[in-house]
């Protein structure tokens, strides 16, 4: 009878817990670039827009800058996807959550020229969405990793949702 008790309650318990993907934050929806703080400047004669579909195994975001539609899907399931940035450069990407925050990485390597080394760039991306889920707010590192530099420096982008 003891076993039955501790089965149901331990059952309870598992039921009863908040699962962390229930905690995670819905960056699901279309935003328009509003800001830019930091090394980048922001033309505000160019609409730059994000579309944003997320479920529990990715994110799937469509980067939209003057009407040059971008789109890649990060995993959220720890592997690695298959990325292309929108100068057409091929990588890898994933993502995760850390918090409330959703954490973005790509990874792409070229030779800026014929001769020159392959240069890695890692461009890591902190997403935070307010309170009230109107502002999201992009903070973007660039780092070269076989260089141990970064070759320019941060930036936060802030989006209104549409």
């Amino acid at each position: 009878m003891k076993p039955v008790i501790l089965t149901t309650l331990a059952l309870a318990i598992a039921i009863a817990s908040p699962h962390p993907a229930d905690d995670r934050p819905d960056f699901s929806g279309s935003y328009k670039l509003t800001d830019v703080k930091g090394s980048e400047k922001f033309d505000k004669t160019t609409v730059q827009t994000l579309k944003v579909a997320q479920s529990t195994d990715a994110i799937e975001v469509t980067e939209d800058l003057g009407g040059k539609p971008h789109t890649d899907k990060y995993p959220l399931d720890g592997s690695e996807g298959a990325y292309t940035s929108p100068e057409g450069i091929p990588g890898k990407c994933k993502a995760h959550f850390k918090g409330k925050s959703l954490i973005l990485e790509s990874l792409t390597a070229s030779r800026p020229a014929t001769n020159a080394p392959v240069v890695e760039l890692l461009t890591v991306q902190r997403w935070e969405l307010s309170a009230d889920k109107k502002k999201l707010a992009v903070h973007i590192e660039v780092i070269s990793p076989n260089m141990h530099v970064s070759p320019v420096a941060p930036w936060t982008e802030i989006y209104m949702r549409d």
